[in-house]
């Protein structure tokens, strides 16, 4: 089983990331198929989506944590008993963070067509990210952003803003409240992923 990485990011967060490379009767060896994760998998018409959703489940035994005991909200948000849950999946990869405090991962295959949405996401201020790759990074960032601070709504290109990679930190403000992110930036094979955390 392709577990690509795991990685300590801080105050107690951990990031795992699945290379998705098996087919499907491969991923569904050694996981329990327990109510809600057959009745979520019988729901998606997609072999695609069914791959990801079980490469979840192996990564959740991976970290130590049952997967049955994750829940998802009204809004479709994973929650753990205890401590911050937060999952991404593309075509190629699959990752979970986990930690104290608020979080969120997103991972995403680089593309050219982010330039025809840049608008839709992009700062003024993020003009630093030109090259499609920086883009993608910037997306991941917005992305995982948006999962940690769960604010609906929250405009991408207006509300929620990135500092130059190195800085390593973001900030979101809505009305009188501002938050404050730190920023964890990771490079996979095509690929690039973001873990925000809730400062």
């Amino acid at each position: 089983m392709p577990l690509y990485d795991q990685y300590t990011i801080a105050n107690g967060t951990s990031l795992w990331v699945w290379q998705l490379i098996e087919r499907e009767d491969t991923l569904r060896q050694g996981i329990e198929m327990y109510p809600a994760l057959a009745q979520r998998l019988s729901g998606y018409k997609s072999e695609q989506h069914r791959r990801e959703i079980l490469a979840v489940q192996h990564l959740l035994i991976h970290a130590g944590v049952s997967p049955s005991e994750v829940t998802h909200d009204a809004q479709g948000i994973p929650r753990l008993p205890q401590g911050h849950i937060s999952i991404s999946h593309t075509r190629d990869y699959v990752a979970i963070a986990m930690g104290p405090r608020p979080l969120g991962v997103d991972v995403e295959r680089e593309r050219e067509q982010v330039h025809r949405v840049a608008k839709k996401f992009i700062h003024p201020s993020e003009n630093f990210a030109k090259t499609t790759q920086e883009r993608i990074q910037l997306w991941t960032a917005k992305e995982a952003a948006y999962k940690a601070l769960e604010w609906p709504g929250l405009q991408l290109n207006s509300e929620l803003i990135i500092a130059p990679f190195e800085r390593a930190s973001a900030r979101a403000q809505r009305l009188n409240q501002l938050k404050e992110l730190q920023m964890y930036f990771f490079h996979l094979p095509q690929h690039k992923l973001t873990v925000a955390l809730l400062k």
